[in-house]
């Protein structure tokens, strides 16, 4: 009896054994699992190429899959002689206008890749002034979404550190109406940031008004005092309550998603949270 039972006993460790092994195969169908990389067969595969051959074969998959891999690549190779030192200033200007051609009709779609981001950056700064005039044309004519691109916001910033004190106003004027939106959103913040830092007094009390009110008409004529003006404070004297009211917690639905996101760095953000504070009544 003692024998039996010792014999059941392993058959149901066996059986258990054998339906832990089938869990853990099932669905092995040999496919690439992402967890768990590549599959064994083409990693072995590769292993027998040389290093040149590797090196071709995950270009080649990167030309079938990735889209335009071709032209970045070509411009990238282009790149390394553009930053490099000894370059001349002729020859930096025809590199840059070789790399326009590369990336013309897809140049705003390619800032927001990484690499392409940087090669534009580097055009912005080095290109000729016909070739500079056009690629800016571009960005302004996209300056919100590239805000709002990881990668795309570097060139709106390159774009923002090149702007002489005459064109910021021009800058400013494109951020219209898309000040909130971009206050709250992790890249946009960054550009509104770099923008805020530059531009005047007026052009500051301008992108502020936007937190203010859109249809609060004592801001529609800011622009002739707006030099004058440092804060909300000063806008809201002589103001009933009614309308005051109705700034503030247009100013505090504004600024409640940018506090959710704990996107304070930005200076606008402290002068709007100070404004906030001081003018909320009680």
């Amino acid at each position: 009896m003692a024998v039996m039972a010792k014999e059941q006993g392993k058959r149901k460790d066996l059986g258990k054994a054998d339906a832990s092994a089938a869990k853990r195969g099932k669905g092995n169908t040999g496919k690439p699992s992402p967890k768990h990389g590549k599959p064994a067969a083409v990693k072995a595969a590769l292993k027998l190429l040389s290093k040149k051959e590797q090196k071709e074969a995950v270009r080649s998959k990167k030309l079938k899959f990735k889209k335009n891999y071709a032209t970045i690549h070509g411009t990238v190779l282009l790149w390394e002689q553009l930053r490099s030192k000894h370059t001349t200033k002729e020859e930096k200007e025809k590199l840059v206008s070789t790399i326009l051609k590369k990336l013309q009709g897809s140049t705003v779609e390619l800032a927001n890749h990484h690499s392409a981001s940087r090669v534009i950056q580097w055009c912005l700064k080095e290109g000729s002034t016909a070739d500079k005039a056009r690629l800016l044309g571009q960005v302004k004519a996209n300056i919100v979404p590239l805000s709002r691109s990881k990668y795309g916001r570097h060139v709106v910033q390159k774009v923002i550190s090149m702007a002489s004190k005459e064109e910021v106003p021009g800058l400013v004027k494109l951020f219209k109406g898309h000040v909130a939106e971009l206050l709250r959103h992790p890249s946009g913040a960054d550009v509104l940031d770099d923008l805020y830092n530059v531009c005047p007094q007026s052009c500051r009390n301008t992108l502020c008004a936007e937190l203010y009110s859109r249809e609060f008409t004592l801001f529609e004529g800011v622009g002739t005092r707006s030099e004058n003006i440092s804060h909300l404070g000063d806008l809201l004297a002589g103001v009933d309550a009614r309308k005051r009211q109705a700034v503030v917690e247009h100013l505090y639905k504004g600024l409640a998603p940018v506090l959710e996101k704990a996107l304070l760095h930005p200076m606008m953000t402290h002068r709007l949270l100070r404004e906030l504070i001081t003018e909320s009544p009680g």
